[in-house]
């Protein structure tokens, strides 16, 4: 028997042009497509439904959550982490100090320096982005 992969993670967002931009800028990934599934397309409206980045063999797909379900999330400023989660999203990125202006600059925060830890030789640290979703970021240990 051929062993499972991870194809892909999909992640639902209420701002789904702000995360997808956010997400493309602090991974340093293009979005790949961007684009309305003829499924929920409205007839009035074309707008993009979900979003795609490619990071590597896995897809990393954004959707825009239902009216009805995006209407009782509420985004707080600064935003809240929503801790109450049972998944964590983890990317490798090239540096953690560069990803941690960019996440910054971007309106999401990680924790400081301090707190982060080695684990599985990378040092990783979390951190959350502009909706309070919890993601960890890591980098090869030194």
């Amino acid at each position: 028997m051929t062993p499972a992969t991870l194809s892909g993670a999909v992640l639902y967002v209420k701002d789904l042009a702000g995360l997808t931009d956010f997400y493309a800028h602090v991974l340093g990934v293009p979005v790949a497509i961007r684009q309305a599934s003829h499924q929920v397309i409205h007839q009035a409206s074309q707008q993009a439904d979900h979003a795609v980045l490619q990071l590597g063999g896995t897809e990393f797909m954004l959707v825009q959550m239902p009216p009805h379900i995006a209407a009782g999330v509420s985004v707080q400023q600064p935003p809240e982490r929503r801790e109450d989660t049972p998944l964590k999203l983890c990317f490798l990125v090239p540096g953690l100090a560069p990803a941690r202006e960019r996440v910054a600059a971007l309106g999401g925060q990680m924790n400081p320096p301090e707190r982060e830890w080695v684990w599985h030789g990378r040092t990783v640290c979390d951190g959350h982005d502009p909706e309070g979703n919890v993601f960890q970021l890591g980098e090869a240990a030194a």
